[in-house]
């Protein structure tokens, strides 16, 4: 009788452990957030209190900076997922933004379409992603440009100004920023690690949150480690590179996907990026329904979306510059501010290399800078000479504006000549300089003009240093195939050393570095690069002949 009563179900000793952190867990559902950017991630094990207890993790805590570390098949895609959903059902997009570079297998994709997302770009897309850190520098530069002017002191004063209506400049007071893979940015991608390490220096003081998906800790460098206040760590490789507690961290089994090693020695598993069950068929199309239902239900402003150049661009769609000198031509967009691009001529650019194959557009350019000149100058302070072998160059000079025309290279040979007797005259008299036209020297396809004359261009030569003063300006165009060796005539490295701006377009990589740390990539037509000394690189694109961008190709 006595064994038949301690079996009895009631009669059952509870057990001394916790059972095991299941291995899929979903969210909890929409509901405010408690403080701002504490979001949830999963369920946390902690066994000296026999407890397991909602994961959250505080994006405003430790620097603003988050780090995921993990090797492939860990889980670091999933947890990004899960912090972009979590974070957009307990905040609004008047409370947070959300932009993604996703350079692994394309998950963040799924995210894009809650209103909090401005945009996501991917390893096949290098302009979007280029655009998505010029997106947010600029946010960066417009904040720094706020706390300033408002006297905000502290991160908790930004987001209450903001919610009282009184920084209306910003969509949201807090901008995170997801790195799906940093170790493949470094390496596929050299050119954005600069701007994305100067948001982990900058960004944190003025809402910017950077959250990196690493393989390794040390695929980011010693140096900017400091930066990250947060890391988890999701299985790694190798045990002994953890950063947490490598005994721990030999715990973490390969079939044990999102079970993280948290920075206070526990463990946690992370949520699918998925409401009420975990147990979803295609848990893709289970986030955009949620992503959908969130936007459905969201009537203010969303999140500011990374704007992109426009392949094709008239000029009637290019914004005037009010006040601009005579010589400043617009020759289209910009990409980093999305504001007119001008060639400053007698200012930053003296003269232009433009380089380009055929198709890239480079004529046209040639063209656009034609226009700009003559509808703000007169034929009495504007004259043209012209070397193109084509002709088409030539045609698009009204006559009153035309000084000559050479076709071929003896014709230009003598042209540049001519030219050369007018600078020496007016070297002489400098004060008859001052009162005299600009001369503007366009040279289209320079390759294919001094074919049978490589030095036509040299009785200039002399007169490049005093171009400024003498009023001579050299614009010359030429296919990247073979700029590397062209790029050491004489002509051609006056043109950089006496202040000539270079605008790389489409070309083919294989032909080297051009220019220092400068390489030449496949554009659409109109699309380029403009080197300018005392400023970065930008990305511009120039606006085409007409309203339907005719001419797009030359």
């Amino acid at each position: 009788g006595c064994v038949d009563r301690l079996r009895a179900p009631d009669r059952r000793v509870p057990p001394i452990w916790l059972p095991p952190l299941p291995a899929r867990v979903a969210l909890p559902g929409r509901h405010p957030a408690a403080r701002p950017l504490r979001v949830q991630l999963g369920l946390v094990d902690d066994p000296a209190r026999q407890r397991q207890d909602p994961w959250y993790v505080d994006l405003a805590r430790a620097g603003g900076h988050l780090a995921v570390i993990g090797a492939p098949q860990s889980g670091r895609s999933t947890l990004l997922r899960t912090l972009a959903v979590s974070a957009a059902l307990t905040h609004t997009p008047r409370q947070l933004s959300i932009y993604g570079i996703d350079l692994g297998g394309g998950g963040l994709r799924r995210i894009a379409g809650f209103p909090h997302v401005g945009g996501i770009a991917t390893r096949g897309q290098p302009d979007r992603l280029h655009r998505v850190l010029e997106e947010l520098l600029g946010m960066l530069a417009t904040r720094e440009r706020v706390v300033a002017e408002h006297g905000i002191d502290s991160l908790d004063m930004l987001r209450a100004e903001h919610a009282a209506g009184r920084i209306p400049e910003l969509v949201a007071p807090d901008v995170v920023l997801l790195v799906d893979g940093f170790g493949q940015l470094r390496t596929d991608f050299e050119s954005l690690e600069e701007p994305l390490l100067q948001l982990l220096r900058s960004g944190s003081g003025v809402g910017i949150h950077v959250v990196l998906a690493l393989t390794r800790w040390n695929d980011l460098r010693m140096a900017h480690q400091p930066l990250i206040g947060t890391r988890l760590e999701l299985r790694l490789n190798d045990p002994v590179d953890s950063v947490v507690d490598r005994r721990l961290a030999a715990l973490v089994r390969a079939d044990q996907p999102g079970r993280v090693l948290t920075e206070d020695r526990r463990f946690a598993q992370v949520a699918l990026p998925t409401v009420g069950s975990p147990d979803v068929a295609d848990l893709g199309e289970a986030v955009r329904s949620l992503a959908e239902d969130v936007r459905a239900g969201w009537r203010g402003p969303v999140a500011a979306p990374v704007r992109l150049l426009p392949t094709r661009l008239s000029h009637e769609e290019v914004p005037d510059v009010p006040g601009a000198p005579p010589t400043t031509v617009v020759l289209g967009l910009r990409q980093d501010t999305m504001a007119a691009a001008c060639l400053e001529l007698g200012g930053r650019d003296q003269h232009l290399l433009a380089l380009g194959d055929p198709r890239s557009g480079r004529t046209t350019l040639l063209t656009t800078v034609v226009r700009g000149l003559v509808g703000r100058l007169t034929p009495e302070e504007l004259v043209f000479a012209v070397m193109d072998v084509r002709g088409d160059l030539a045609r698009a000079v009204p006559e009153p504006y035309l000084g000559a025309h050479a076709t071929n290279s003896t014709l230009a040979r003598g042209l540049a000549e001519s030219v050369a007797v007018e600078l020496r005259a007016r070297a002489l008299d400098r004060s008859a300089a001052a009162t005299a036209r600009r001369i503007v020297v366009l040279v289209d396809d320079h390759d294919v003009v001094g074919s049978g004359d490589r030095d036509l261009l040299r009785p200039l030569l002399p007169y490049l240093p005093s171009a400024r003063d003498l009023g001579l300006h050299l614009l010359l165009s030429r296919p990247v195939a073979g700029a590397s060796r062209a790029l050491f005539d004489p002509v051609l490295q006056a043109v950089r050393d006496t202040g000539g701006s270079v605008l790389l377009m489409s070309g083919e990589r294989a032909e080297g570095q051009l220019l220092p740390r400068t390489y030449a990539e496949p554009l659409p037509p109109g699309r380029g690069r403009l080197l300018r000394r005392g400023e970065p690189p930008f990305l511009l694109q120039v606006a085409l002949g007409g309203p339907d961008g005719d001419r797009a190709g030359e």
